[in-house]
């Protein structure tokens, strides 16, 4: 939006923190949905970018035909080329309070504390566990984000619940890599240009959630994508299929060649 010359921009967003530095925004505001309707009135454009459309189910979603920041551009008449990427802004301070010493992992075990948890992104606990035991054996230090209701993973630097939405992002950042499911953690990871995996399972398209510079490790069972949230008629078996072995070797290859984050994908629309 500011760079096709619509400005001054307020943003209206409870998350502050995250937008911080932010170099397209000039004024923020906290949730009031009077307002609007207040700067309508006073001729100002207002904008309330969408992805998706409502569903019937209220178990299910019905996604975009393109990716999410495609279709919330679309959605407030943007044209011209997209970039499918979000960005944090932070600085070389709040990065370096959270960097260890050798390799760190950043993870997440679950969403159990998210605002709409959605079971069908969620991998078993116990595998969670096992990966991190096999990261540790290899000199990788774990820290692990999310919330407090999130299942506890053995011998990590446990964060959970215990950093704001910034630090989360810096302690990203400061990660030689993620492993998440498909979330906030994850977008903010992109946003941070932290090297991630991505434990997709068959609920979703990350041709269309997530980024094409992450190792994303999708399952496709014939009922995927499903777009559901916590039914399943088949015990999720898509997650069952993402095995540790799988996450390990990939979390190996991530590590070995970290993929160019500086740039992404764009679309032209």
């Amino acid at each position: 939006m500011k760079v096709r010359g619509i400005q001054p921009i307020a943003f209206m967003t409870p998350y502050q923190e995250l937008f911080r530095r932010n170099p397209y925004i000039d004024k923020f505001e906290g949730i009031d949905w009077g307002l609007p309707g207040s700067w309508a009135r006073l001729g100002e454009e207002c904008f309330h970018p969408v992805y998706g459309s409502a569903s019937p189910d209220a178990d299910q979603e019905i996604p975009p035909k393109e990716h999410f920041i495609a279709a919330m551009c679309r959605s407030i008449g943007l044209k011209g080329d997209i970039r499918l990427y979000p960005e944090i802004f932070l600085d070389a301070d709040e990065i370096r309070t959270w960097k260890g010493a050798g390799i760190q992992a950043a993870v997440v075990s679950g969403g159990a504390g998210a605002t709409m948890r959605m079971r069908n992104k969620e991998w078993s606990s116990a595998r969670s566990n096992e990966l991190v035991r096999t990261l540790q054996r290899d000199g990788i230090r774990v820290v692990q984000l999310g919330t407090a209701a999130d299942v506890p993973l053995d011998g990590v630097v446990d964060l959970r619940g215990r950093t704001s939405l910034r630090e989360a992002a810096a302690i990203l950042a400061a990660s030689d890599v993620f492993v998440g499911l498909a979330g906030a953690l994850m977008h903010m990871a992109r946003a941070v240009k932290c090297p991630s995996v991505i434990i997709y399972g068959g609920r979703e398209d990350p041709r269309i959630s997530g980024y094409q510079e992450f190792c994303n490790l999708v399952s496709r069972p014939a009922c995927s994508p499903c777009w559901k949230r916590n039914s399943c008629e088949y015990d999720r078996q898509c997650l069952e299929d993402i095995s540790v072995e799988k996450v390990v070797d990939a979390v190996g290859e991530t590590l070995q060649e970290a993929p160019d984050l500086s740039q992404g994908l764009s679309v032209s629309l």
